[in-house]
């Protein structure tokens, strides 16, 4: 029994810093204009925040910015990394050249899944991708991974407009982010996926702690999503007062 709650206290600490982890990447992306002047520091710092936000293990990226082509590499102290820059380089690669998120897992004889690879492209809406990333990260499912690779989808989202600008400092705040979001509609797989981007690119663009996005379903609203957390859970006190506070 000890060993039991040991273990569900182990997962449920993971889970929050996962959260706190995701949350904290919209946070670092929103400030790279602020901090970055050149397309190359913007695009090597954006490799940085999505490894080290997304607990990637190394990472690899390949953009056009600043008029010019650059690939670049991150990689944690982890011993034989070195073995994955390749696959990350073709990945990141694959998903510019065709436009799609990329999520592959591997693992030893035992056929158990170890480590994924998550690539996405970078994109404004509406063009060709003018880059891709892709993260090596230590997973042993799918569920994982397809939870890495939204963030990641929706990072790329949200830092596509700072890397393709140039390097000049907006005077005021635009609603760039959340236009983009709307503009691309179609191409997200699902309601949540574009729910998930939705009120991402809002806490960002009001500065909030959190914002959260419902659907009317037979007159009453259910909450759909909540920026920076993949999953909501349905009973907590937290999302029954969201809920209220919708109508």
């Amino acid at each position: 029994m000890t060993t039991d709650t040991a273990h569900l206290e182990a997962a449920a600490a993971k889970q929050t810093q996962r959260e706190d982890a995701s949350g904290d990447l919209y946070t670092r992306l929103s400030r790279i204009e602020q901090r970055f002047q050149s397309p190359r520091d913007r695009a090597a710092a954006f490799l940085e925040i999505v490894c080290t936000a997304l607990g990637g293990l190394s990472g690899s990226l390949t953009i056009a910015a600043g008029g010019e082509e650059h690939d670049l590499r991150f990689s944690t102290e982890t011993p034989g990394l070195g073995a994955w820059s390749r696959t990350l380089a073709d990945a990141a690669l694959e998903a510019r050249s065709h436009a799609k998120s990329v999520a592959r897992l591997f693992g030893s004889d035992s056929g158990m899944p170890e480590f994924a690879v998550i690539a996405c492209p970078v994109d404004n809406a509406g063009r060709d991708p003018f880059g891709g990333v892709a993260i090596v990260i230590r997973c042993q499912d799918i569920p994982e991974a397809e939870r890495i690779q939204l963030h990641l989808r929706s990072a790329c989202l949200h830092a596509a407009g700072v890397l393709s600008r140039p390097a000049k400092r907006r005077a005021a705040v635009e609603m760039d982010d959340i236009s983009r979001v709307y503009t691309r509609a179609g191409q997200f797989r699902s309601l949540h996926e574009f729910a998930f981007a939705i009120t991402n690119a809002a806490r960002q663009r009001f500065d909030c702690d959190q914002a959260a996005m419902g659907v009317v379903n037979r007159g009453r609203v259910r909450l759909l999503c909540i920026s920076g957390l993949d999953t909501v859970k349905k009973r907590s006190p937290g999302v029954h007062r969201i809920e209220q506070a919708m109508g």
